[in-house]
């Protein structure tokens, strides 16, 4: 991991052990970081992508900004030349190439910021592709959140951590590359001006070197604290709340908005408190460095008092001729050719100490840059560490040879925490057959799946499956959930997911024969199921989602299927359909279910104690009697519409139709009345759904209400910050800052005339 930035006190060591290492300089942590998130950015970066444009843009413009700043510092030398001597129209012609410059530089400046953020978006997309590659593999964005070491938060850190560590990592090399230009010509600039010069270039050095030293060893900040606990905590925070947008008909249902108010406020108080602990840190540090860099020569009169009154002392001394004789300055509107030099001489110097201090203001800039996303950059670092480490494929799940067996063998079942729930499990289950797994809830009937989907991994034992880990549950083994997944989609897309729809089940009437099958007709009559974009998961009701799961169960038309209490909000009717359409489309049903009515469609039973102590490991398997004979699986399959539709002939269900919209029932669930069947075993009795009604809000006539005017608006928002409490002190506090500042710099400038007088 990423070496800590501040130098802890050496714990000592116990007898036998190794001496602990010795923790990195401030220097060596912050190359470490600035490398980290120049590599993070680098080797991420997309193959083709106009990364490699933005960046020669960059670098040429770069260069230009930093001669045109030394041609300008040459413009204003002889600007002031010409002024001294009288030559008024060289002097003119002299402002119109000022104007000019600065015109250009004001231009430029616009490019560079665009082409900095153009090469940000380019690093942003090239990591956050690289990221998602590695995220949607396989099973790679559920293996990331289990287990030890888990990451519950990797959607945070891809749209936010990302475009933080990208952004910084430009603005680095942006200010980078212009301090270190800067320093560079404007050093070597004075050094060729004498001794004077190279003086002061080497008291520009010393000064930087100083600043440095006392930012980096004298008052040092843990960047690695204060940030990781504000990027620890915000994300908490961010968590909850999508939570309770998740859950919140439920919360609602159950009246717990005041206890999620209180988990929330508390998860607020964290962050706020991490956040004031960094401003204390930060700011303590801040105003350190804006004394060396920003009063000193730019923000306050300071610098310019030192330097009226040293250009001042400097021509009175050119003007004697070395004498002693306390000769005063001539008068300025003399043109003397010693006056004009000294003036000439003190705009060259000044110049280039000005762009040499703003060189280090640049410096200072881009390691601040990188060093606030500190944070960011190691929670990257961690996620694709993590992701690196859950894509290594499970030795225990193996391929069955001839795509027909799916096969346990003395595996042993275990949560990702490591807590038994079944051991030495063994059974297989031939394509033909089906298998009922039952038990008690926690046993661990939906975590064999998951061993099976390559979700969890296999401590001890061997998996035979078609489809071992790498396409999950996907493929020859199909998933059907008690709660189907539900992508944001038409209802064409729905049926056909995760594949795209063919162009026959874009027309309304193909659409609404495979809806038939499982009574939900009247859902292609819904305006825009065809062509709108629709979050089903909250339009549908769990019973409809269910059989919308059965139906895509039958388009896809795998080998086995592995059924998790899928029918528990549907009807008997078409949980029988589910089982005999299942057969006559070949497909193998492992189905995990409690109720035992289900043997009659199963050839072997699979029981979960929940005891995995036991000498049976908590499970056993045996045959079912009077199971029914295993379908033929040498035959030609049949097509799904000829199989599905010569079963209902032959039970004799007519499925109603409607007309037109208006026709159709205002209920999400089809009536008893809908489904007519002469088949009369008694199995739906007892568990029709009741129909859930879909009110759907009246248009509102009524005008919208305008806007406030904007102050209005401001005392608003006003009246509600002042109502929190601490607030007016804090307030009161900050104007009388205000004031004295003010204040003092009336005081300082006033000083200035005083030494130039």
């Amino acid at each position: 991991g990423p070496p800590a930035l501040v130098a802890s006190a050496a714990m000592a060591n116990k007898p036998g052990e190794k001496p602990a290492p010795k923790p990195p300089t401030p220097l060596q942590a912050q190359l470490y970081v600035w490398g980290s998130a120049l590599s993070l950015v680098a080797n991420h970066a997309r193959e083709g992508s106009a990364t490699g444009f933005w960046a020669t843009q960059l670098a040429l413009c770069t260069l230009v900004r930093a001669g045109c700043q030394l041609i300008k510092m040459k413009v204003n030398e002889a600007s002031v030349v010409q002024q001294n001597l009288g030559q008024m129209r060289l002097f003119w012609s002299t402002q119109g190439r000022q104007l000019a410059l600065a015109a250009f530089l004001a231009v430029l400046a616009n490019w560079i910021s665009f082409a900095q953020q153009q090469l940000a978006l380019q690093w942003r997309s090239g990591l956050t592709k690289k990221i998602h590659d590695a995220y949607f593999k396989g099973s790679s964005y559920y293996d990331v959140a289990q287990g030890t070491g888990a990451i519950t938060d990797a959607h945070i850190r891809i749209t936010e951590d990302v475009p933080k560590v990208a952004t910084s990592v430009a603005g680095l090399v942006v200010m980078l590359a212009n301090g270190c230009l800067d320093m560079t010509i404007f050093i070597v600039f004075l050094a060729k001006s004498g001794r004077t010069g190279q003086a002061l270039g080497v008291l520009a050095q010393l000064y930087v070197a100083a600043v440095y030293m006392v930012n980096n060893y004298v008052i040092p900040v843990d960047y690695a604290r204060i940030t990781g606990g504000v990027s620890a905590t915000a994300s908490k925070l961010q968590q909850d709340l999508s939570r309770v947008e998740t859950h919140a008909s439920t919360i609602c249902a159950l009246q717990g908005g005041s206890a999620e108010r209180q988990g929330v406020s508390a998860r607020l108080r964290d962050a706020i408190r991490a956040k004031i602990s960094f401003f204390s840190e930060q700011h303590w540090n801040d105003s350190i460095m804006y004394f060396f860099t920003s009063s000193t020569f730019d923000r306050t009169p300071l610098f310019w008092c030192s330097f009226l009154y040293f250009s001042s002392s400097w021509l009175q001394m050119i003007v004697r001729g070395g004498g002693a004789t306390g000769a005063q300055l001539p008068n300025a509107s003399a043109s003397s050719p010693d006056i004009v030099n000294g003036w000439g001489l003190v705009i060259r110097y000044h110049g280039s100490m000005v762009n040499i201090w703003l060189g280090a203001v640049s410096l200072a800039g881009a390691w601040q840059a990188v060093m606030l996303n500190y944070a960011s950059i190691a929670r990257i670092q961690a996620l694709l560490g993590r992701l690196a480490a859950v894509a290594k494929p499970d030795e225990a799940m193996l391929r069955s040879e001839d795509l027909a067996l799916i096969k346990f063998e003395g595996v042993h079942v275990q949560t990702p925490t490591g807590v038994d729930l079944v051991r030495g499990l063994t059974f297989s289950v031939q394509f033909g057959e089906s298998l009922l797994i039952t038990g008690h809830n926690g046993a661990g009937k939906s975590s064999i799946m998951r061993c099976l989907g390559g979700l969890w991994k296999v401590s001890a034992g061997s998996i035979w499956s078609p489809s071992p880990t790498g396409s999950g549950l996907r493929g020859s083994v199909y998933y059907l959930p008690q709660r189907p997944y539900n992508a944001v989609g038409t209802l064409a897309e729905q049926l056909c997911y995760p594949d795209a729809p063919p162009d026959a089940l874009t027309e309304k009437e193909e659409l609404r024969k495979w809806l038939d099958y499982v009574d939900l007709g009247y859902l292609a009559d819904r305006n825009g199921a065809l062509t709108s974009e629709t979050d089903w998961q909250s339009v549908l009701s769990l019973g409809e989602q269910q059989r919308l799961g059965i139906l895509r169960l039958f388009y896809h038309r795998p080998k086995f299927a592995v059924l998790d209490e899928c029918t528990s909000a549907v009807t008997g009717e078409i949980e029988r359909r589910l089982h005999e359409v299942c057969a006559l489309l070949q497909i193998s049903c492992i189905t995990i279910a409690h109720r035992p009515a289900l043997k009659k469609y199963h050839h072997q039973a699979l029981v979960l104690t929940g005891r995995p102590e036991d000498e049976d490991g908590g499970f056993s398997v045996d045959r079912i009697a009077d199971s029914p004979a295993p379908f033929c699986t040498t035959g030609a399959e049949a097509p799904v519409h000829d199989a599905i539709s010569g079963y209902l002939e032959g039970r004799h269900i007519r499925l109603r139709t409607w007309a037109s919209p208006k026709d159709q029932p205002q209920h999400s669930e089809p009536s008893p009345a809908d489904v007519t069947s002469v088949a009369a075993d008694g199995n739906g009795a007892g568990r029709e759904d009741a129909p859930v009604a879909l009110v759907r809000p009246p248009l509102t006539t009524q005008p919208r209400e305008r806007p406030g005017m904007p102050l209005a608006n401001l005392l608003a928002v006003l009246r509600m910050a002042f109502a929190a409490p601490n607030t007016r002190w804090r307030a009161a506090a900050l104007v009388g800052c205000v004031l004295v500042r003010t204040n003092l710099y009336w005081k300082v400038w006033m000083s200035v005339g005083k030494v130039i007088l």
